[in-house]
């Protein structure tokens, strides 16, 4: 179904240094359609849909001057969302999702040729087993991957942040009451960037890190 399109009229917005602008109202448009499938006597469910995004005139800092707000060029994206989440067998849950989206300008001009800070690819998998060892012990083991593809970072397309990735692995225990998780985050001690809502700055991602955590509960 479609719904849109969703216009704004254009207003005085504050930002800072104790400056105020006006800038040109803007109108979003979306369509969307999709499917789901339960699989396996529902134990595990597929969700995939196709979308279409338009937006137009997406405000934009002037680069010679970071107070100055200007109406970009309007962009679109069109791409398709993938979810799977399900018990595949007894303890095991998997959980995994892929969205792919092909970014474009509407029209382009002197201060924005690219759209900026939008990767054309983001992923995850997920998955945990855990299981009884005794009456009163349970653990499991769980592991994930998250990343992502390329994207510019700034709105000429000089600059692109590498695509990330990253590993995650616990192994949690249960025993009458306390819980013990010991999880390694980025196993595999990549460098990975993300992106911010400033075309001046790309943070960096944490490198490998240990975390021991014990919790009991009281009630």
């Amino acid at each position: 179904p479609r719904s849109g399109p969703l216009c704004f009229e254009s207003a005085a917005t504050s930002v800072a240094y104790f400056y105020s602008a006006t800038v040109a109202g803007f109108c979003s448009a979306v369509d969307k359609a999709g499917i789901k499938l339960d699989l396996f006597h529902k134990r595990a469910t597929i969700n995939a849909s196709y979308f279409d995004i338009q937006q137009d005139n997406i405000i934009i800092r002037d680069p010679a001057d970071p107070t100055n707000l200007l109406p970009g060029p309007g962009q679109r994206g069109r791409g398709v969302d993938l979810n799977i989440a399900g018990q595949l067998l007894r303890g095991w849950t998997v959980l995994a999702s892929l969205t792919r989206t092909n970014y474009k300008l509407l029209t382009t001009n002197a201060l924005q040729t690219v759209v900026a800070q939008q990767p054309r690819d983001t992923y995850s998998v997920y998955s945990t087993y855990r299981t009884k060892l005794s009456d009163d012990l349970s653990g499991g083991v769980a592991a994930g991957l998250y990343g992502r593809s390329s994207s510019f970072a700034n709105l000429l397309g000089q600059y692109v942040v590498p695509a990330s990735r990253q590993v995650d692995a616990n192994v949690f225990l249960s025993f009458k009451g306390f819980n013990l998780n010991l999880g390694v985050r980025n196993v595999f001690d990549r460098r990975n960037y993300g992106s911010a809502s400033v075309y001046t700055y790309v943070p960096v991602g944490e490198p490998r890190t240990v975390r021991l955590s014990i919790s009991k509960r009281l009630f």
